[in-house]
């Protein structure tokens, strides 16, 4: 748990094509669903679904705060028939 000033994380994403990237929005590619990540004195911050972060321990204004959300849920834009 190296303590660098920057919060680590990770976005779960599905695989994009080149054509993808042309017209790529932002809101394509993080969850519109969330998870509650737990944070010091109670509090409580929503994030992404698709967002994870690896525990890790920082330290802001005096105070260390440890961030762990380990697990993601994926999510898909579109759905597609057959």
């Amino acid at each position: 748990m190296k303590k660098d000033g920057w919060v680590d994380f990770s976005l779960v994403t599905p695989a994009l094509t080149r054509s993808d990237l042309i017209g790529l929005e932002f809101t394509s590619i993080v969850s519109p669903y969330t998870d509650v990540l737990s944070l010091p004195l109670g509090q409580s911050q929503k994030v992404p679904s698709n967002l994870t972060f690896p525990k890790q321990k920082e330290r802001y204004a005096f105070i260390n705060i440890t961030f762990e959300k380990p697990q993601y849920r994926f999510f898909v834009e579109r759905a597609w028939c057959l």
